[in-house]
């Protein structure tokens, strides 16, 4: 039977840890044809995430624990340990659509390494601010200048890959948010099949959690970042 990991990557996320791990659960029951773990991996929390995540009952739950700060360097870390068929990951928030997480093993099964989704194909389905929405398609614009790849929206947080796709991953090195377009250009390097399907959006799905995403820090950042990839990139 084929394995599935989904990570999620977690900073301080005890108010809604246990909820996501259950609803992504319970996804899972639904597809018996795979065997599913859901593995959070702790980025450096000072609250109770790790100590919720490693009393869960279910041997499905598996935590990982990776200190130094970054969603990159947390969902490479799963990378590098993961030993399952495909990995999918997926932010704490579950503001992309969980269910269509089978629908993405099944597009990679049909001859795809690399499957993301995009908020960017059908904004019918998308409900987030004017301003994040405004935001990302500025950060889309700047990122295809510096670090082209043929996709519409590199930074959604649901993606899910094959064994290859897996070792590009591991092989990143960029620790914050935009590790996701060093993912991509990388397998665009070596000619991987990378397909991007409309994703539906929840923003607010915990309307008591707060986002981690500074934007504004966030759109400095990214000038730094991107071109750190793009010389990154050339060395690949």
């Amino acid at each position: 039977m084929e394995e599935v990991t989904i990570c999620i990557p977690a900073r301080n996320e005890a108010l809604v840890i246990l909820q996501t791990v259950e609803t992504l659960l319970t996804m899972c029951n639904r597809f018996p044809a795979y065997s599913w773990n859901v593995t959070v991996v702790d980025n450096g929390s000072t609250d109770a995430t790790a100590s919720l995540v490693r009393s869960h009952s279910d041997t499905r739950v598996r935590l990982l624990q990776q200190p130094i700060l970054g969603k990159g360097a947390a969902v490479s870390f799963a990378a590098k340990n993961c030993t399952s068929d495909f990995l999918v990951f997926i932010d704490a928030d579950l503001s992309a659509d969980f269910n269509q997480i089978p629908l993405f093993i099944e597009t990679i099964k049909k001859g795809s390494d690399i499957v993301i989704g995009s908020r960017l194909l059908n904004t019918e389905i998308i409900h987030r601010s004017i301003w994040r929405s405004a935001t990302a398609w500025i950060f889309s614009t700047y990122a295809q200048l510096l670090v082209p790849v043929s996709v519409v929206d590199s930074q959604c947080g649901l993606k899910a890959m094959n064994r290859a796709g897996i070792a590009i991953l591991a092989s990143c090195g960029e620790l914050g948010w935009f590790f996701d377009r060093e993912l991509l250009a990388k397998a665009v390097k070596r000619k991987l099949k990378i397909v991007e399907l409309s994703v539906a959006w929840e923003e607010f799905r915990y309307p008591d959690r707060k986002s981690k995403l500074h934007v504004v820090r966030a759109g400095l950042q990214s000038i730094v970042s991107l071109w750190r990839i793009r010389n990154e990139v050339k060395k690949f």
